[in-house]
């Protein structure tokens, strides 16, 4: 039986920010400029590096969903914040100091959690410059629509997890060891927390249809 690391990833940014396509072109090197905005959150996995297996947690940027969010920050190893290049600076700073203050909130991540920061949809800000934020570990810029960016983005990830894993093996109190894939009672907490955000999403539509 293989044992493999499972990094619990959490994407965050606000509504059109590109967060699912972002996951689309990492797991699937896909595009659709039409897709629809993810109503409360949806789960998917990527292997990644050698032994590693990035569980995904693509959050909903829409307001009303926000109370479901530090459900799926607990125990997070990868928070990545997607910002969109379509907005001025004001908007981007003001959106980076909304989630960090967020998160500052909703303190329940690993103590080993990383932080990567993502401006996405490059293509419409070709001479976009950044200086790195300290409060982030890592930056990246990509582009869904023309792939650029992608495969530093995963790059950073890797190396993001390799950070994680050399910072808990410096640790007596491990939060993240290894575990089976097929760990029964993890996948049903999965289906639980994905059938709760489906109920509560469609609760929401109902309440907001009335």
């Amino acid at each position: 039986m293989a044992i493999i690391w499972k990094i619990k990833t959490v994407m965050l940014g606000e509504a059109g920010s590109g967060k699912s396509c972002v996951i689309n072109r990492l797991i699937n090197n896909q595009y659709d400029e039409f897709g629809s905005a993810t109503i409360g959150a949806q789960f998917l996995t990527k292997d990644i590096g050698e032994n590693n297996k990035l569980e995904i947690w693509d959050t909903a940027g829409q307001e009303r969903y926000r109370a479901l969010i530090p459900m799926y920050l607990r125990n997070a190893q990868i928070i990545c914040l997607v910002v969109s290049l379509e907005k001025n600076m004001d908007e981007i700073e003001y959106e980076k100091n909304y989630w960090l203050n967020y998160l500052g909130l909703h303190n329940s991540m690993s103590k080993h959690h990383k932080k990567i920061l993502l401006y996405n949809k490059s293509d419409l800000n070709p001479d976009f410059k950044f200086v790195h934020d300290e409060r982030f570990d890592n930056t990246c810029i990509v582009s869904c629509k023309t792939n650029v960016g992608i495969d530093l983005f995963m790059n950073s990830l890797e190396s993001t997890i390799h950070n994680i894993k050399d910072s808990i093996d410096k640790n007596m109190d491990m939060i993240i060891p290894p575990i089976k894939v097929d760990s029964q009672s993890d996948n049903n907490e999965k289906k639980g927390m994905l059938q709760f955000t489906y109920s509560y999403g469609q609760n929401i539509m109902k309440c907001n249809i009335l």
